[in-house]
């Protein structure tokens, strides 16, 4: 079955809200964090709940009711909601000194988020982005503390990410994905050829 063009402009305005949602969230953070670092750590506080809330709805019995369109809306939101979330908690410990990335130099949390970023996409070993686009990490964590919310982010990544994908697509399709709707196509060989 072909996507229909309303499908496809559902899928692609449902991209585009959860992007301007982030868009939203890191103009919110890093205008907190200019104002006084402790306005940060309260949005990221807010953020982190609000992320908690994302995945405990995709867990849902009401999600498996919902459109493709907005599921795939909410995962890309929540991933991205997570991004802008570790990269706060990254310049949270850079501006407290607790930990340092390298190049040396204050970060903002958009530097943080596009690390992130670069993360999540090395995190997906078999297609090799990172390595196909020659793209390069544009932080270095140094230290312990400072890998803290690195761990946690590919945890969020891993456990709740794709384990509630993995969750939501069992309860969804308990026997598996549905039959493709397009046209049938008998390959086995006749049942019964009847006579010669």
């Amino acid at each position: 079955m072909r996507p229909t063009v309303g499908t496809i402009g559902r899928v692609t305005a449902t991209g585009l809200g959860a992007l301007f949602l982030y868009g939203s969230v890191l103009w919110i953070l890093g205008g907190a964090y200019r104002l006084h670092w402790s306005l940060g750590a309260v949005a990221t506080l807010f953020y982190g709940y609000a992320l908690s809330l994302g995945l405990k709805e995709l867990r849902s019995r009401e999600s498996i009711k919902l459109p493709i369109n907005r599921v795939l809306g909410g995962f890309l939101g929540i991933a991205l909601i997570g991004i802008a979330v570790a990269a706060s908690i990254s310049l949270l410990f850079e501006t407290l000194h607790w930990a340092s990335y390298g190049p040396t130099g204050p970060h903002t949390v958009v530097d943080f988020s596009l690390y992130y970023g670069w993360v999540l996409l090395d995190m997906l070993p078999e297609l090799k982005l990172t390595e196909s686009l020659g793209l390069v990490a544009p932080l270095q964590p140094q230290g312990v503390v400072a890998g803290v919310p690195l761990v946690a982010f590919r945890v969020l990544v891993i456990a709740g990410l794709l384990g509630t994908l993995k969750h939501w697509w069992e309860r969804r399709y308990p026997g598996g994905p549905p039959p493709s709707k397009g046209p049938a196509r008998d390959t086995a060989a006749p049942r019964n050829p009847g006579p010669p």
